[in-house]
């Protein structure tokens, strides 16, 4: 009788594990990830050093679950410390959206950054681009730039080193016949990457951008829970993630933009911030 005990006990453990990684997989819920304290190396001239040139932001991982559930997902592969760029010795931060773009809500986002003279970076989904590409000229008339988020928002982690070139390349020959603008940032969808994602985004001399401010604006939160979000995790040299998707996520923006303002923050591009680096990208 124990022993059938036991049976179900496990069953029903393995059952759960099942249903959770299905969950991971089909909600298209985004990653809290909270950052890694990677050093900075200053040179006699000032600059920094970064300790490479691959990814920006690399870190640890938590996956928020509905509801409201946080469970551990391990990252692939280790850390790859090697490859990490981070940084804090500026006095900017990188504003950036995800998911994009969308009609409508693209514009509004846009408006908003123009009123304040910023540009962002907008990492389109490639599927969403080819059905709007107005929105994708738009973004590069105000200023600002874009980036890959993948063509379907797939896992990009657990595609071979041919899909994901062909992935990545379907984004980038989008966005120049469509805009003329060079694809320099890819932010693999949850975060997740592997070699083969970094080698591949390499060969197309293209940047892993990831972020370290998540207000989770994508998970129902209200305009004001984004601002204070935002405002509690943000620093000197931070790329915020947002979704333009959200209408709380509009209604936040001008509230975020001045509060980084009062701070002391000027919000840019992703380009921007590297700049001031005095880094050079791929």
């Amino acid at each position: 009788m124990k022993s059938g005990y036991g049976q179900v006990i496990i069953m029903g453990l393995v059952f759960l594990l099942i249903v959770l990684n299905q969950v991971q997989l089909s909600t298209g819920a985004e990653l809290h990830i909270p950052e890694q304290n990677i050093p900075l190396q200053l040179s006699s001239s000032g600059t920094v050093q970064s300790l490479a040139k691959n990814i920006i932001f690399s870190r640890t991982e938590e996956l928020l679950l509905p509801p409201q559930q946080t469970v551990a997902a391990p990252l692939p592969l280790p850390e790859l410390p090697e490859l990490v760029f981070s940084g804090t010795a500026v006095d900017k931060v990188a504003i950036t959206f995800d998911d994009g773009p969308y009609p409508g809500k693209t514009e509004q986002c846009l408006e908003i950054l123009s009123q304040y003279g910023i540009r962002g970076t907008f990492f389109i989904i490639g599927a969403y681009g080819l059905r709007n590409p107005d929105q994708l000229r738009l973004i590069v008339e105000q200023g600002s730039e874009l980036g890959s988020h993948s063509w379907a928002h797939g896992r990009l982690d657990k595609m071979s080193r041919e899909a994901v070139l062909s992935d990545l390349k379907r984004v980038a020959d989008l966005i120049y016949e469509v805009t003329g603008q060079e694809v320099r940032f890819i932010r693999p969808p949850y975060g997740r990457y592997s070699r083969t994602v970094i080698a591949a985004a390499e060969e197309l001399q293209q940047q892993i951008v990831l972020w370290n401010v998540d207000p989770r604006d994508w998970d129902r939160a209200s305009a004001k829970e984004i601002v204070q979000r935002v405002m509690e995790q943000v620093r000197p040299g931070s790329i915020i993630l947002l979704h333009e998707g959200h209408p709380n996520t509009i209604k936040a923006l001008p509230l975020i933009i001045e509060g980084l303002q009062g701070r002391g923050l000027q919000p840019v591009s992703v380009s921007e911030l590297l700049q001031s680096y005095g880094e050079e990208t791929l």
